[in-house]
């Protein structure tokens, strides 16, 4: 089974500069053909804008893309980048008794993760969706508890 997770953060964090640069871009231009030399720290900005939009392209993963298999139970987690290498991160699952959603403290706030728990009392959480609320990773867990025939966590999603 194959599930494509999108981060929709990492998909903001990559637009942001791309944007800012379009428009800060434009505005360089048009003071540029009227006539009017703008000043070094604005071409200066144009190119830390640049150098922003190659490493969010470069380091970040708008999506993910999990690879499910029975057997050997294992999962294969690849973040799937615009430019350079996809890494890759592989679990083995023969022992996952549970999967549930973990609430966990993050800022001011909680996000929420899904886990993966092992017969000997481990727990699976890196590389595994996490999300600001339960809702949006919750068809991933039963997808998955489904996929493997184990039961899921507390029945339904965790309230806030």
């Amino acid at each position: 089974m194959v599930i494509r997770h999108p981060d929709p953060m990492a998909m903001l964090l990559q637009a942001m500069p791309i944007v800012a640069m379009v428009v800060y871009g434009t505005i360089y231009l048009r003071q540029f053909l009227d006539g009017y030399p703008p000043p070094l720290a604005n071409l200066a900005i144009l190119i830390a804008l640049g150098v922003m939009s190659f490493y969010a392209l470069w380091r970040l993963s708008p999506f993910t893309l999990y690879r499910f298999r029975h057997s050997p139970a294992h999962v294969a987690i690849e973040k799937q980048r615009l430019i350079g290498r996809n890494p890759l991160l592989e679990h083995d699952l023969s022992r996952v008794q549970r999967i549930s959603i973990e609430r966990y403290p993050f800022n001011r706030g909680y996000r929420y993760v899904v886990c993966m728990h092992l017969a000997d009392g481990r727990r699976i959480v890196e590389g595994m969706p996490d999300a600001p609320r339960p809702e949006p990773i919750y068809d991933f867990a039963v997808r998955v508890a489904r996929f493997y025939g184990v039961a899921e966590g507390p029945g339904g999603p965790p309230e806030e």
